[in-house]
């Protein structure tokens, strides 16, 4: 039953420190504007500021994710946040894979983190 415990504990501190570092890394590229990132949220026909809101959102809940009392309420709060962005790129025409990915991540630190 420990060693149980334990590939949880692993399973669940890797998959937190990997989305935690997916969404610093996206929630950054949108805070600074990158230009592939302004022209996709154009395209998209959201407004420029909406980009720094994401941002902040994706920035937070990257920390969150690595902070034990708040990560299974964070990776819920990021689930809602990626439906909002597979909605988009279902609209959009692109691809839905990667935003689903995520969510069944995020689906699985919940699930981890509540279990704790």
């Amino acid at each position: 039953m420990a060693a149980l415990r334990k590939k949880e504990s692993v399973t669940m501190w890797g998959l937190s420190a990997l989305l935690a570092a997916l969404f610093l890394f996206a929630g950054v590229t949108k805070l600074i504007g990158l230009p592939a990132v302004i022209e996709h949220f154009q395209q998209w026909g959201y407004p420029g500021w909406f980009r720094f809101v994401i941002g902040c959102i994706e920035v937070l809940g990257a920390i969150g994710l690595l902070v034990p009392s708040y990560a299974a309420e964070t990776a819920s709060a990021l689930i809602m946040l990626m439906m909002g962005a597979l909605f988009t790129v279902v609209h959009a025409g692109e691809s839905f894979l990667f935003p689903i990915l995520v969510i069944v991540l995020l689906g699985a630190v919940t699930w981890l983190r509540s279990e704790t």
